[in-house]
């Protein structure tokens, strides 16, 4: 899905991927490299255009590169004519056809219209730029994701894969404690809107690895803490299909580091991913050897805050790409302030509920009156709807007497599912 993040192929995990790729053949390092100055010469452009408008230049330079794209590709830039055959090669789907499609014609057609002519401002054309940001990511991190798929199953027919399995050491949850990242991409073929689960383990030898006694234990979809006994630690997170041919480029699993029951020091562990219904054993599964480092200083620590999966939130829905981000708290004499941004995918005419929920120390909610709430409703008129600085206050004095351990921040749908959710203090 169209999600944000760098637009350049520069951050870590694309750098590796890359650079796997382009080992051998000189076409496939052509390929790559000419696809990374695309991309470098569309952010450049787009980032021109959001810092110098201009209704006579700006729509052209947006239009090229929406046609680039798909010239690319197909060998055409006239969109009515290539389009089905792009989005078919790039595993595209809905909110990637109304979003180049949007793009496409709005484009046109300010090119093809006198500048002047319309109620035109600089605000339009800066969020047609930021749109065309979000396309040009979704190509590129599209594009490494396939050139993976094609290295690691050059000799496999199959339509179900996980790729580009990998770990990131030294990472932070949300409440600060480090961990390690397990990431990967998905294929999945005839499985739209199916509930799977995506999980993480970690085998020394030929067994999988416990958790330390007392700290986490792997349920079906859960991660409970402070569990009587040791079980098999993992990381897990939700994976619904948008469609019957999708590709879903990243997915992220955090496992802090003192759910290991690992010594401290240098370890190599098999890092075993899977994909499968709650409760069913997996129909997918993936494995491989990496090293690891468990630092001594934090051995023996937990994360005090839930994780993902015994809130039964996640920060990000990595299938269809709903995310909030930059969550803040600040504190002042009367209440607090939470903050955060909320972009929403593929909701277009649909409302959903944020709501801020105070935690206290004994894990329970905080507000004074069971009835109470600190909530706002916001709507999307786009099939990518970005809301930056959601901003909500909520008053102590509605609060129950003690100290706030954490907030949690919840998107749902009206109907009050979960959709996204985040932790904050």
């Amino acid at each position: 899905m169209i999600s944000d993040g760098a637009l350049a192929i520069d951050s870590h995990h694309q750098t590796v991927r890359m650079s796997v790729v382009s080992n051998r053949g000189v076409s496939r390092h052509g390929r790559v490299k000419a696809l990374s100055n695309f991309l470098k010469e569309s952010g450049k452009t787009l980032s021109e255009i959001k810092a110098a408008p201009n209704w006579i230049t700006s729509p052209k330079k947006i239009f090229e590169i929406v046609t680039g794209m798909v010239r690319r590709e197909v060998g055409t830039a006239v969109l009515e004519d290539g389009m089905a055959i792009f989005l078919h090669q790039m595993w595209g789907g809905g909110v990637e056809l109304r979003v180049l499609t949007g793009l496409y014609y709005k484009t046109k057609f300010a090119v093809t219209q006198n500048a002047s002519s319309g109620a035109r401002t600089d605000s339009e054309l800066k969020m047609m730029a930021e749109d065309c940001e979000r396309v040009v990511r979704w190509y590129g991190q599209r594009k490494v994701s396939l050139l993976v798929i094609g290295e690691e199953f050059s000799r496999s027919r199959d339509e179900d894969l996980i790729f580009g399995l990998r770990v990131l050491h030294d990472r932070l949850s949300l409440s600060g404690a480090k961990g390690i990242e397990v990431v990967c991409g998905v294929r999945l073929s005839g499985r739209a809107n199916s509930e799977l689960w995506l999980k993480a383990q970690f085998r020394e030898g030929k067994k999988l690895l416990k958790t330390k006694e007392g700290t986490y234990i792997d349920k079906p979809g859960f991660w409970l803490s402070s569990c009587p006994k040791v079980a098999k630690v993992a990381g897990v997170a939700p994976l619904c299909p948008p469609s019957h041919r999708c590709i879903i480029d990243e997915l992220r699993m955090f496992v802090p580091y003192s759910a290991i029951g690992l010594s401290p020091g240098k370890q190599t562990l098999e890092v075993v991913a899977s994909v499968g219904e709650r409760g069913s054993d997996p129909f997918l599964t993936r494995s491989d050897a990496h090293n690891f480092y468990i630092p001594a200083e934090i051995g023996n620590t937990v994360d005090e805050i839930p994780s993902p999966q015994i809130c039964g939130i996640w920060q990000q829905d990595f299938s269809h790409g709903d995310v909030i981000r930059c969550a803040t708290v600040a504190e002042c004499d009367d209440g607090f302030v939470l903050k955060c941004d909320v972009e929403i995918v593929d909701r277009e005419g649909a409302s959903v509920v944020v709501s801020f929920v105070p935690h206290m120390e004994d894990g329970w909610e905080g507000f004074r009156n069971v009835d109470s709430t600190a909530e706002l409703k916001i709507t999307a008129h786009a099939p990518v709807a970005r809301f930056l600085n959601v901003e909500k206050f909520v008053s102590k004095s509605d609060l129950i007497d003690g100290q706030v351990k954490y907030w949690q921040i919840l998107v749902s749908e009206e109907s009050r599912r979960a959709i996204v959710g985040s932790i904050v203090r």
